[in-house]
């Protein structure tokens, strides 16, 4: 099998350098978030009860759609150039536009903190206003982001060693990666858009999904574990 030509290295590694920039700020957003005490409580609870769950779903939810409208619009037909959309954002993209985005990193945290349920939430939040979009890949992408909750909530439930470590949830980022382009080349047509679609944006956004997740993740986990530590301090005192 050939390797990808040089062409293609250029622009995977130009288009992963921007989503990881435009990503930083969906972060930094999501670490001040995690400060407040009431969205530790309520993720330390989130596979347990529905008044923990609502407000994780919420908060994720959000933070999927903010990345949407971070992320990169292109025109599939205009090569891998993006499209200049910062002065009138439309209500529905065309039929040949898309948006490159990082929805999918914290759906998928969403699942691998909250359980299915939450990341079924946060997923279905996302995807619904995805779907709204509309453009290429409306359908495919929406229906995507769900599953995706779903998909991390379910690792999250039945093999929670398998997110123990940064390392377990990288691939598992990776994998949501690779479903989500599955799914937009069986639903989309015609398939030569799917293909260049999924194609020419696997690995940026394999990258910086599994980036984006892993640091989330992390920042999650050790805030809920210095919280647990601090509360036998604060009974002592």
């Amino acid at each position: 099998m050939d390797l990808p030509d040089m062409t293609i290295w250029v622009h995977w590694f130009d288009e992963t350098v921007q989503l990881v920039q435009r990503l930083f700020v969906v972060v930094v957003a999501a670490f001040i978030s995690i400060r407040f005490e009431w969205l530790r409580q309520a993720l330390r609870g989130a596979e347990l009860k529905w008044r923990y769950r609502v407000p994780a779903i919420l908060v994720f939810g959000v933070l999927a759609i903010v990345g949407t409208h971070s992320g990169i619009p292109i025109d599939v037909h205009e090569g891998w150039r993006a499209i200049d959309l910062s002065a009138e954002f439309p209500e529905k993209l065309r039929d040949t536009q898309a948006i490159v985005g990082f929805r999918d990193t914290m759906t998928l945290v969403a699942g691998l903190i909250g359980g299915p349920w939450v990341g079924f939430g946060a997923g279905l939040l996302a995807g619904v206003e995805r779907y709204q979009l509309g453009g290429l890949a409306g359908l495919a992408s929406g229906l995507a982001t769900v599953l995706l909750g779903v998909f991390a909530g379910g690792i999250r439930h039945f093999r929670p060693h398998w997110v123990a470590t940064v390392k377990g949830v990288f691939w598992v980022a990776v994998a949501g990666t690779l479903l989500h382009r599955l799914i937009i080349l069986i639903l989309v047509r015609p398939y030569s858009d799917a293909l260049a679609l999924s194609w020419k944006w696997l690995c940026p956004l394999g990258l910086s999904i599994a980036w984006g997740a892993c640091c989330f993740f992390g920042s999650c986990v050790i805030s809920i574990a210095t919280d647990w530590r601090m509360k036998p301090m604060k009974r002592d005192c």
